[in-house]
């Protein structure tokens, strides 16, 4: 860091592969850096089930990512 571009982190507080500690730690590094991060948790969805079109963290991630695409253009 820095990056110096927005990001979303996406994690599942169940996600066995990659913790949600690590998230948390990322994005506080990133805050003390001044980076433009976003961080949404679900509390009951592990790693592979985040992007799942049924799952129902869905509405939540394609609302975020329309988001960062207008920002983009």
């Amino acid at each position: 860091m820095p990056l110096d571009v927005r990001q979303t982190l996406v994690w599942g507080k169940l996600d066995k592969i990659a913790p949600f500690s690590l998230g948390e730690a990322y994005v506080g590094a990133a805050k003390q850096k001044d980076e433009m991060v976003n961080f949404l948790s679900f509390n009951d969805i592990g790693h592979f089930e985040i992007a799942t079109p049924m799952a129902p963290s869905w509405p939540v991630l394609e609302k975020e990512i329309l988001r960062m695409l207008s920002e983009n253009q």
